[in-house]
């Protein structure tokens, strides 16, 4: 991909700071002074220009700072991400105590070979006297609470120890539950070790969960088990963390054996670094969780109500399909080549079908409900809370972006088209920045996913990204899958 200095410095700027929106949208320089703008101080922009500049240095064409680079990525923080000025500011203030430690000269008053060589040496962390305090637990838990008024789903931090042991565990747990945590992993503390620790936790309202590992015995297991509230996290690999070659070849014994010691959900930890890793991981998922319904949040449910817990625990998210993250599965496997499997998810959610004979609540023909009853044999295929749910948004754009494969990209649209392998043609009409895309594909060999070639108002397209037109016409795209 060819891309120009300007382009550039603005890339990694929304990379750095900006949302999903701003990232597929069409990079534009952002010109004037950021004095005007609230959060950063003129100190602190005039370090993060510095930054800018090691970056993309001024040279024949001009650098980062002069492009506006800081203050896009001000704008951004401000209009996007206010939550992350904390943490700026704490890192521009580190970058200062370390000048001055080294220098003993503000950042901006020191060359920019010894900018350089001191920011590699922060990247190493070489500096034994750099503090980073500036960044403690009450700017955290600010900053969790923000992201808490957004989102309903479960929080959880990640936390060594010695954090921990240095804010105090009940200090540090009542900050977590007023910030709206919910639970607290803490990796470096074994569960013989933690249980006045668990206690502490859990009188603040957290649920702490312990790790099991393929060296866990089964003292040990059971002891995680127990003490874990709400799910079980599995760590399936040893050694340092990373990307393998392969999985284990004993995980799915070493979890059947962890599932038949609880009823608690088990969170497995691995890298995704192939393909076929994904596979491995949709067809677990296809082999526990499946159901005539869609998938279920997971398998077997539990047998009483556990107010620890919550309500996954209850009717109706018991083991029973949640309609939204079946829809999260129908993407994932799409992602990764498998449009019959997709679609056949897509056909197990769908509330016009004829399998839902209960005479109990049943799916409005024209919405999805939250959830499907998939454990309970007298009320199997009732559903629950009719239109609250967001999966007719992923609906749309699956249906309109990901099966049909016309996706856009930070480059163009994509043409990379998922569909069952029955199918043997298809057509859509994608309006896409500033043109209108008329894609036709056909399908001679009933693949599932694969591009063999694509042309564009009859010319041969190299790759599978059409850029962008822009120019008020309709244009052909032929598409040949293979």
């Amino acid at each position: 991909m060819k891309i120009d200095r300007r382009n550039f410095v603005f890339s990694l700027a929304a990379l750095a700071v900006a949302p999903p929106s701003v990232l597929v949208g069409e990079a534009s320089p952002i010109q004037g002074d950021s004095s005007n703008l609230e959060g950063l101080s003129a100190r602190e922009k005039k370090i993060l220009g510095l930054f800018c500049e090691q970056i993309v240095p001024v040279d024949d064409y001009p650098g980062a700072r002069d492009l506006g680079a800081v203050v896009f990525i001000e704008r951004a923080l401000k209009e996007a991400h206010p939550e992350w000025i904390l943490v700026y500011k704490s890192g521009l203030k580190s970058t200062e105590v370390c000048s001055q430690g080294i220098y003993n000269k503000s950042f901006t008053q020191i060359t920019f070979d010894e900018q350089t060589e001191m920011l590699k040496r922060m990247e190493r962390g070489d500096l034994p006297f750099l503090n980073w305090n500036g960044y403690d637990c009450t700017e955290f838990f600010a900053m969790v609470r923000d992201v808490r008024t957004r989102c309903e789903i479960p929080i959880l931090t990640m936390v060594s120890f010695s954090i921990v042991s240095k804010v105090g565990p009940e200090e540090y747990f009542r900050m977590a539950a007023e910030a709206g945590v919910d639970g607290v992993i803490i990796p470096d503390l074994p569960p013989d070790e933690g249980r006045a620790v668990a206690c502490q936790a859990i009188a603040a309202g957290l649920h702490p969960v312990f790790l099991a590992a393929p060296t866990s015995g089964d003292k040990r297991l059971k002891d995680i088990v127990r003490q874990s509230k709400g799910f079980v996290y599995y760590v399936s690999l040893t050694g340092i963390t990373g990307v393998r070659e392969q999985l284990p070849s004993d995980l799915a014994s070493h979890l059947e054996h962890l599932k038949s010691l609880t009823n608690k959900p088990i969170a497995v930890g691995f890298g995704v670094g192939r393909p076929d890793r994904d596979l491995k991981a949709m067809q677990s998922l296809d082999k526990y969780d499946d159901s005539p319904f869609g998938l279920k949040v997971f398998s077997p449910p539990y047998t009483k109500p556990d107010e620890r817990i919550g309500k996954y625990t209850t009717i109706p998210t018991n083991g029973h399909v949640y309609v939204h993250s079946t829809m999260f599965a129908v993407a994932a496997n799409l992602n990764i080549g498998r449009g019959n499997r997709a679609f056949e998810l897509l056909r197990c959610l769908d509330p016009t079908s004829n399998k839902f004979t209960t005479d109990g609540p049943r799916p409005e023909p024209i919405a999805y409900p939250n959830s499907y009853r998939a454990n309970q044999k007298d009320r199997i295929g009732e559903s629950d809370f009719a239109w609250l749910t967001g999966t007719a948004g992923w609906l749309f754009f699956l249906s309109t972006e990901n099966i049909p494969g016309a996706i856009p990209d930070y480059d163009g649209l994509r043409i990379e088209p998922c569909i069952p392998s029955k199918w043997k043609k298809l057509s859509i009409r994608r309006p896409f920045r500033g043109a209108v895309y008329e894609i036709s594909i056909r399908n001679p060999k009933g693949v599932q996913k694969g591009v063999k070639s694509v042309t564009v108002d009859g010319e041969p397209l190299r790759g599978n990204i059409i850029a962008p037109h822009g120019d008020g016409k309709t244009h052909k795209v032929e598409v040949v899958m293979g």
